[in-house]
C-alpha cells in the first residue's frame, strides 16, 4: 500500500487576490517560482500536463485536473487516476 503526500505552504504576497488568482490560475505560470518545475501544458479548462525534474536528471509527467476554483480565492487541482505521481 502507497501512501500519498500532502503538500501544504502558506506564502504572504502583497497583490491584490484579482491579480494573485489570474496568475495562479495559468498553469503555465508556475514553473517561473516552482523551481522543480519543468513545464506546465494546459490542455483544457480542466485538465493540464505536468513535467517535473526527477532523479539522475530525468523528467516525471502527470496529468492534473481542477477539483475546486473559486474566483479570487483559490484553485485545487489532484493527478489524474492511475498518474505516477498522486
Amino acid at each position: 500500500m502507497s501512501q500519498s503526500i500532502r503538500v501544504e505552504k502558506t506564502v504572504t504576497i502583497n497583490k491584490p487576490p484579482e491579480e494573485l488568482y489570474r496568475f495562479w490560475h495559468d498553469f503555465e505560470n508556475l514553473p517561473r517560482f516552482m523551481k522543480h518545475l519543468k513545464a506546465v501544458e494546459v490542455k483544457d479548462a480542466k485538465r493540464s500536463h505536468w513535467i517535473t525534474s526527477g532523479p539522475l536528471g530525468s523528467s516525471v509527467e502527470w496529468d492534473a485536473d481542477i477539483t475546486d476554483d473559486q474566483e479570487n480565492q483559490m484553485i485545487a487541482w489532484r493527478s489524474i487516476d492511475g498518474a505516477d505521481v498522486d
